[in-house]
This record gives C-alpha cells, sequence and structure tokens, in this order.
C-alpha cells in the first residue's frame, strides 16, 4: 500500500471532530474512549498511549475508538472484535479501506458487526482541510446478529422459506447451492 498517498498529511493521528462525535454520542452514550490522549479525549474515562487501550479490558463498556491510521490499526480493530464478546459495544472511526486484510478479516462478513460509510470527507479536528481517505463508523456488538436475524425473519412470510438459519448467519442467501447475494445488499434493513 502506498501511505504516502493515503498519509499524504504525514499523520496517523486524526483526532475526532466534536460536532460529529456529539451525534454519534447521542444514540450510542458513550462509557469509554479507548485511544485518547489529554488533549483529544472525547469521554471522561479514557485510556491514553501511556495506560495502552489495547492492554485494558473494555468489558461492560460502551467504547469509542478512533485508531491512529498507522501500520497499529489492525491491532486496534482485532481488539474490539475480540472485545465485542466479552458483553461490550465498540463503535470505531475507521479510514473506509475495503482492500484491507483487516477489512476482511474482521468486520466484513461478521455477523456481530454493522458498517456505516459516511458521505463525503471528515474534516477532522486541527486539520486546515478534508481528510484525504472517506471513512466509516463500525459497530461491533453480539446483539447485531439476533437483531439482524429478527428484522430478516420479520420480512419473510411464514410460508416462504427463502433463507434458513445457516445461510442467515452467513449473511448468505443461497441458490441451488451458490452463493448469490449478500442479506444487507437485498434487503433493507
Amino acid at each position: 500500500m502506498n501511505e504516502e498517498l493515503m498519509f499524504s498529511t504525514g499523520t496517523i493521528h486524526w483526532s475526532t471532530p466534536q460536532d460529529f462525535f456529539d451525534k454519534v454520542n447521542n444514540k450510542y452514550h458513550f462509557t469509554l474512549d479507548a485511544c485518547a490522549d489529554t488533549t483529544n479525549y472525547k469521554v471522561r474515562s479514557y485510556f491514553s498511549e501511556k495506560t495502552n487501550g489495547l492492554a485494558q479490558s473494555w468489558q461492560n463498556d460502551v467504547v469509542w475508538v478512533n485508531p491512529p491510521y498507522g501500520k497499529t490499526i489492525s491491532d486496534w480493530i482485532k481488539k474490539a472484535h475480540d472485545e465485542c464478546s466479552i458483553n461490550c459495544t465498540i463503535v470505531m472511526l475507521l479510514p473506509a479501506r475495503t482492500d484491507t486484510r483487516w477489512f476482511h478479516d474482521y468486520i466484513y462478513g461478521n455477523p456481530d458487526c454493522s458498517i456505516t460509510f459516511i458521505k463525503g470527507r471528515l474534516k477532522f479536528s486541527g486539520s486546515k482541510s478534508s481528510a484525504p481517505f472517506p471513512s466509516m463508523l463500525v459497530e461491533f456488538d453480539k446483539r447485531i446478529f439476533t437483531e439482524n436475524l429478527d428484522k430478516v425473519n420479520e420480512l419473510l412470510k411464514p410460508d416462504e422459506h427463502v433463507v434458513d438459519f445457516i445461510s442467515a448467519f452467513n449473511n448468505k442467501i443461497e441458490v441451488d447451492g451458490k452463493v448469490d447475494v449478500d442479506i444487507v445488499d437485498s434487503i433493507d434493513l
């Protein structure tokens, strides 16, 4: 990957715009900022580089994470993926890099994930111009699979057998044993 192009500003730290965070926080009511410092924390309870959010438990928290966008980003995403199974909700602000290994390993096709692509480019706090990349919000929460399965079941008529449990679990619709289309692409959840 050409990091000079992707990080044309020369930084891996992109401080969350306060107005954007406030809108997201209105929905989630975060209790922990897992990746912050004394100048950019968004929640009263936060982990800094010194306290190392990667080495701490996020259990029982509603967690906001805007990680450094460099080589350690995959460590933060893996941490969110792993912590989501320990009773917490994690929302991450990430660059929308759908071609990366971390996107495919931990986000895409994960039944415990929800992705929201942000229209346009964010203007991060302290920046003179908008980011040189698109962004997305990724929510990790064990309840997402159950809620989405309930929505799919509501949309299906009782006498129709379009999606069985296994294909729904894999977020796919199978036709004659072949994957036809992702559920999220074919049903407005």
